[in-house]
């Protein structure tokens, strides 16, 4: 799992039909025609959910959309390239130490704002980057920093553990190109219908979009927001430097990474995680999906655990033997169920996807879409979809060894998965990779039980590709708040991918330069540890789970349909009505971690109570959060960095 989250209260435009959803303040009034452009696009995030979704784009392109800035530009890509290939590799290594990696939007946001900034005033660069070719850049840093982690830390190195093997690098920035290139691809079918009609809340596009507004502002009020930003970094980046720095020579003490309640309950992970940044997502999130995953976690740390313990089907509490247990298995069935349902329920989304096929001829709706000079055409999404699923296909049966009709059930699963991607990750900002492989890898069990290269290499065309869908989505959002312009922002992700997993291949290649240095104390891959095990434990197919597990994946399926259908077809649902995915996405993570996520979502709303004007709240909540976030970011960078170098030890 990555937890990188990383919103602003609001509320969006509905579908035509639907009640409409408060998660913050109420709506703010319309700003008068001389207010700044801030100002505009702030009353626009924030306007009551009362039109129907065209009149939506055309007043976002008339209101908010800003095609005259540059933003595509050579010097906007050249440096979200660079700075997301040396992310990269400082995710492969932290992800092979810990099993999980770092975001590095905000990483590359503060750091190529910096940089310009020092070349400008040595008269090296006439300018600084403006601010939507600072948008396009942390398109570019996102795509080569984050796309090769599920491939490099999961199934390579758990092949290698099991087949004692390597894989030829080339078939790897093949495979991995391709996956990740269907990613992107699957974002845009999906795009209008969940980045701006649904009232998702994309805590981390949010933060990336104040981020940058904030770097680039001018005014008192925008440097009121800096300090607070800025000092709420610095906070969060003492405080992970005291969490993870191994220095000999630091003399202050330590902070612990969860601070465990003493005694039975500590010993069952109850307890609050010390880094800011759950408590900034949770702050963003707000208290109803916050408070859902404190729910979830509970249930299985506070109730599931005890009774292991007590029926003698586990001996120590461990995170890994709980979730295989049965925690793992329930959340990601809560979240594929109401995942599917929801699309089944939306299946205008995927109907307006095959009209958008059309979209190129003269006639029909595409003549009236505001938006169609300047959306990702549906043609890319269709002509990626098919060159990835034939490149997959091919290399997967030729350099993998994988049966074709497997790799293609991976291609078509991903094609409906990806949506449950996207929305978990607009809802609670957690990407599912986790449990979404280990759901795909129990289905290629029971599909060719002793398909081991199928089982972990194919779980990544579901797994990779959701990844990027859910990236490029929230990348694409923070655009979209900004009044980017969506065709140039996603040509800048796709620019991305090619260099930074060429990189982040060969840094895999000096990382690990033969199968036995991976599982080692040194490097113990973690993540692909548990892609391993699952591999073992499915090649007899469902059988091999226990009747515990097969219970909780049931369980886990009706409750997520159940909550759907709810929330959907139901009179209109009270304010707490249960979140599937904050519930599924707390069964999969520590009691700490969620609680920490509850926490940072009271604190929001008691500094709401506090303030008297709620826009001043809402700022300075999103300042804040933002900077916590990129605080932490930051220095776990910068932490993992002087590890690889050997200038610090582990």
């Amino acid at each position: 799992m990555t937890p990188t989250t990383k919103t602003t209260p609001e509320v969006r435009p509905a579908d035509p039909g639907t009640a409409p959803e408060t998660t913050g303040p109420p709506p703010a009034p319309a700003m008068p025609p001389d207010s700044g452009p801030d100002e505009r696009r702030d009353a626009f995030v924030r306007r009551g959910p009362h039109e129907s979704p065209r009149d939506y784009d055309a007043r976002w392109r008339d209101e908010i959309y800003q095609g005259s800035v540059p933003q595509l530009t050579v010097r906007a890509v050249a440096t979200g390239t660079v700075l997301g290939s040396i992310l990269a590799v400082s995710n492969l290594y932290v992800g092979l130490k810990a099993g999980w990696s770092l975001s590095v939007t905000i990483t590359a946001l503060v750091l190529s704002t910096a940089l310009w900034r020092v070349l400008t005033a040595s008269k090296l660069a006439r300018s600084d980057m403006s601010l939507l070719e600072q948008n396009c850049m942390q398109s570019t840093a996102a795509a080569a920093g984050n796309t090769s982690s599920v491939v490099l830390v999961t199934a390579v190195p758990a092949w290698m553990l099991v087949t004692d093997r390597y894989v030829d690098p080339f078939v790897l920035v093949a495979w991995t190109f391709l996956v990740s290139v269907l990613g992107l691809a699957l974002a845009v079918p999906f795009k209008r219908q969940l980045l701006h009609y649904e009232r998702l809340a994309w805590p981390s596009a949010v933060a990336m979009a104040q981020t940058l507004r904030t770097l680039h502002a001018r005014g008192s009020a925008a440097v009121d927001q800096a300090r607070w930003l800025f000092g709420s970094a610095l906070v969060a980046g003492a405080v992970r430097w005291s969490i993870g720095n191994t220095f000999g020579w630091w003399k202050l003490p330590a902070w612990p990474e969860t601070i465990a309640l003493p005694g039975r309950w500590g010993a069952l992970g109850v307890g609050i995680d010390a880094s800011a940044l759950y408590y900034a997502a949770g702050a963003l999130l707000g208290p109803r999906v916050s408070g859902w995953m404190l729910v979830g976690s509970a249930s299985v740390w506070l109730g599931f655990v005890p009774w292991l313990l007590s029926t003698g089907r586990l001996d120590e509490p461990g995170y890994g033997a709980v979730m295989f247990a049965g925690a793992l298995w329930a959340g990601a069935g809560i979240m594929v169920a109401a995942g599917i349902t929801g699309l089944f329920l939306q299946a205008g989304v995927l109907l307006r996807g095959l009209r958008g096929l059309r979209r190129r001829s003269a006639g029909g709706a595409w003549r009236d879409d505001p938006l169609r000079r300047i959306e990702v055409p549906m043609g890319w999404a269709a002509v990626g979809i098919v060159a990835a699923a034939v490149g997959i296909v091919w290399i997967g049966e030729r350099g993998l060894g994988i049966p074709w009709w497997l790799s293609l059930v991976g291609v078509v699963v991903a094609m409906v998965l990806a949506s449950v991607a996207i929305r978990a990750y607009g809802e609670t900002d957690i990407t599912p990779a986790g449990p979404l492989g280990k759901v795909m890898q129990l289905g290629y069990g029971v599909a060719a039980p002793q398909a081991l290269s199928a089982n972990l290499f194919g779980t990544t065309i579901v797994v990779g590709s959701a990844a990027v869908a859910a990236d490029t989505s929230a990348n694409l959002r923070c655009g979209h708040l900004l009044g980017a312009d969506p065709r140039k922002q996603f040509l800048a992700q796709f620019l991305g991918l090619g260099t930074g997993i060429v990189i982040a291949v060969a840094a895999f290649g000096v990382l690990v330069p033969d199968p036995t240095a991976v599982g080692t104390e040194t490097l113990p891959a973690p993540a692909a540890q548990a892609w391993r095990a699952v591999a073992q434990i499915v090649a007899e197919g469902l059988g091999a789970l226990d009747g515990v597990a097969r219970a909780a994946v049931a369980v886990g399926a009706l409750l997520g349909v159940g909550l759907t259908l709810g929330d959907r077809l139901g009179p209109r649902r009270p304010a707490w009505w249960p979140s599937p995915f904050g519930l599924g996405i707390g069964m999969v993570i520590g009691f700490a971690q969620s609680t920490a996520f509850f926490v940072g979502a009271m604190m929001a709303v008691l500094l709401r109570r506090k303030l008297a004007d709620r826009d001043e709240a809402n700022d300075r909540i999103v300042a804040l959060s933002s900077g916590g976030i990129a605080g932490d970011s930051l220095v776990g960078v910068l932490l993992a960095l002087l590890v690889a170098l050997g200038w610090m030890s582990t």
